[in-house]
């Protein structure tokens, strides 16, 4: 155990030393312009990543504008499902449901 927590510290180390710090800072003066003009900000992600971008939509919209005396107009696009999904149900039903229930069924009936 003790050698499996060292080796994800060790990963861990590398992915924030990995970061590059121009990009960052380049994002948060983006960010900061947002703010100041009143734009809006979109953000998404597939699987796991949406989840990601829900939640960083909400620290930005929420918490880091707490401070700022000013609200970050965000959004993540994932967030509407009903909006999201009436593309795909319109356009690709069998192949968007389909993963769906080969995860949970045995045997999906599809026509």
């Amino acid at each position: 155990m003790k050698q499996w927590i060292s080796n994800y510290l060790r990963a861990q180390k590398a992915a924030h030393d990995s970061i590059p710090a121009d990009a960052v800072a380049e994002l948060i003066g983006q960010l900061r312009s947002a703010l100041q003009e009143n734009r809006q900000i979109f953000v998404f992600g597939n699987g796991g990543s949406a989840a990601n971008a829900s939640h960083f939509a909400t620290d930005l919209g929420k918490g880091a504008s707490d401070k700022m005396g000013k609200r970050f107009r965000v959004l993540s696009l994932n967030d509407n499902v009903s909006w999201m999904t009436a593309w795909p149900m319109t356009t690709l039903t069998r192949t968007y449901l389909s993963g769906n229930c080969r995860i949970t069924a045995s045997r999906a009936i599809w026509h």
